[in-house]
């Protein structure tokens, strides 16, 4: 079916709706018309239409409805060193001319949850060592991304066995347990740890692997020296760090006794020696031994100590004042300590029935006279009191029961110096005084 409109110099022609023809030269004729017009046409014909004017433009095509052609990832590969590390994938659809769509769906999936998970706005999230994928997928559209969770040492940390007291030379009671964590603090299985000890003393091994929870031990024998200057470490590869480990160190048992100072002194009658009687205890590796009750005796010349009996301090010493017996000439005591080596010790002393205790005046100069002072000498035999000084024997000039006048020897070419004076009398000596001596 044709419909026709026709239209001339902007008017409308009307015609009937009967009898409208067209012959071959497109003259329009009707029962009204009596003349042929020159017309522009609009033709619809079964739907179709067909748009004519006089000289007029053709209407553009419509574009085409875009479709999802293709999808891409941000990124190809991810790489996460830790459990529980996350990455953020993301996925672009675009249609056939390349151009980013939007408001398409879009599902993510793990090929291996066990390895990573992917949330539903594509989150990667570590969840165990190993390898896998991880695919986005909108309509028939797919793309995909390998995942590597491989965790790193970032910290090796002490767990147990740490500040520990032990005895020197025994193994500690407890083995030193370490554990080496990821960036999120995830025990790591699988990693070398390195043991080393300073100070002295052994490890049962000085490396070990860490099991599936990060942990891994070794066992510390002390060394033989008592105290904290002990150290063990343990180290991993790369940037881990350290843990380090300490320990004190306690004698082992009171192995022996022997001299710690006070002995050959030479004291008056009657009286207590300067110097007090000391004696040390030690274990096996010379450690000194703490709170081992020692014993004090006289045992020749007489008199007595100010303890009987003492406890060894942290030094490892006891000691006691030892008072001369009446007895002029050699004394003796004993210190013992039951069932060590060396008991008992034998400690030796020179009384003497004279003291020597000043000198005047205090620095002594070549060829001077000073006057030592004290008791007992022999005022009536001058020379039977005999003065060193600097191992030289002066000239004594005068004597009293309390004083005796010496001349000081002459030195050759020697600088000034501190030397020791003493007096001897019926064959004993005196203790040193140390006095300046110039030239």
């Amino acid at each position: 079916m044709i419909l026709v409109t026709a239209g001339v110099l902007g008017r409308t022609l009307q015609t009937p709706a009967p009898a409208v023809q067209f012959d071959d030269s497109f003259r329009l004729t009707g029962a009204l018309m009596t003349r042929r017009l020159y017309v522009c046409l609009f033709l619809v014909v079964t739907g179709a239409s067909v748009l004519g004017s006089c000289g007029g433009p053709t209407p553009p095509t419509p574009p085409p409805t875009p479709v999802a052609t293709t999808i891409t990832l941000n990124t190809s590969s991810v790489t996460l060193t830790a459990l529980g590390a996350t990455q953020q994938l993301t996925a672009t659809v675009k249609d056939q001319n390349g151009n980013a769509m939007t408001g398409q769906t879009v599902t993510w999936t793990s090929a291996s949850a066990s390895v990573a998970s992917v949330s539903g706005t594509g989150e990667v999230t570590a969840v165990g060592n190993g390898s896998t994928s991880v695919t986005a997928a909108s309509g028939s559209l797919s793309a995909s991304a390998t995942v590597t969770v491989g965790q790193v040492a970032a910290a090796v940390t002490k767990v147990s066995g740490d500040a520990q007291t032990g005895t020197v030379g025994q193994a500690l009671a407890q083995d030193l347990v370490v554990q080496v964590n990821d960036s999120r603090s995830n025990g790591i299985a699988g990693v070398d740890v390195t043991f080393a000890v300073a100070g002295g003393g052994s490890l049962s091994a000085t490396t070990g692997t860490t099991s599936a929870n990060g942990q891994t031990s070794v066992m510390w024998t002390l060394g033989t020296t008592a105290g904290t200057g002990q150290q063990v470490t343990a180290s991993v590869t790369g940037p881990g760090g350290t843990a380090a480990f300490s320990a004190t160190a306690t004698a082992d048992a009171a192995d022996s006794i022997s001299v710690a100072s006070g002995d050959a002194q030479t004291g008056t009658i009657n009286n207590a020696l300067a110097l007090p009687i000391v004696v040390g205890v030690f274990d096996q590796f010379a450690n000194p031994v703490v709170d081992v009750v020692v014993t004090f005796a006289v045992t020749s010349g007489g008199g007595s100590f100010s303890a009987g009996l003492d406890t060894t301090d942290a030094n490892g010493e006891a000691s006691s004042i030892w008072t001369l017996g009446s007895t002029v000439g050699a004394q003796a005591a004993d210190v013992s300590a039951a069932g060590l080596t060396g008991s008992p010790v034998v400690f030796a002393a020179t009384a003497i029935n004279f003291t020597f205790t000043a000198i005047s005046p205090d620095t002594l100069v070549e060829g001077s006279t000073v006057t030592l002072t004290g008791s007992g000498y022999d005022d009536i035999t001058p020379s039977n009191n005999s003065v060193s000084i600097d191992g030289v024997t002066a000239t004594v000039t005068a004597a009293t029961t309390t004083t005796i006048d010496v001349t000081v020897p002459s030195f050759s070419c020697k600088p000034a110096r501190g030397v020791d004076v003493t007096v001897s009398l019926g064959g004993n000596t005196s203790n040193p005084l140390t006095r300046r001596l110039h030239p």
